[in-house]
């Protein structure tokens, strides 16, 4: 549900995805004082919505580097501001149709240099009469291109 709320709200200087904004909210005490425990540099990650709240706590606590995987779009252009001295490393797989999302028509905008991997060059659909119906079942590639085993698979 929290991906479906996409009115932008504020919060500090900036505005927000509301979604995003209640689910990092609703856990955000806990992962503070479990923060505030950790002695070493931290690293942020995460995939999708994942990747859309590890963005905002990168706002409340700033770590070492941050890196999103077929993230949304989070926040407005205040919000990518407040990002700007952090290291954050956006990653898409080729045509992922979910890091098109919050668009920027609703003033949303993605923080982060972009790091775009492509397709083989077969785009991973050739057609074998004998496998057909792996090639029937398969999502549309901006589908598939946001699954996370298409990520591993890119990147190694």
């Amino acid at each position: 549900m929290s991906d479906i709320e996409t009115i932008q709200v504020t919060s500090g200087s900036f505005s927000v995805h509301e979604g995003f904004l209640e689910a990092i909210d609703s856990v955000w005490p806990e992962i503070a004082g479990r923060l505030d425990e950790v002695k070493c540099p931290l690293f942020y990650a995460g995939h999708s919505l994942g990747a859309a709240l590890a963005t905002l706590a990168a706002t409340r606590r700033q770590p070492q580097a941050l890196y999103t995987f077929g993230s949304p779009s989070v926040g407005n252009d205040g919000f990518v501001a407040s990002l700007r001295n952090a290291l954050v490393y956006r990653v898409v797989d080729d045509s992922d149709e979910v890091t098109t999302l919050s668009p920027e028509v609703l003033g949303f905008h993605h923080a982060g240099e972009l790091h775009r991997l492509t397709a083989s060059p077969s785009g991973g659909y050739s057609f074998n009469p004998l496998d057909w119906w792996r090639w029937f079942m398969s999502p549309p590639k901006p589908l598939a291109d946001h699954a996370p085993i298409n990520y591993v698979e890119r990147i190694l």
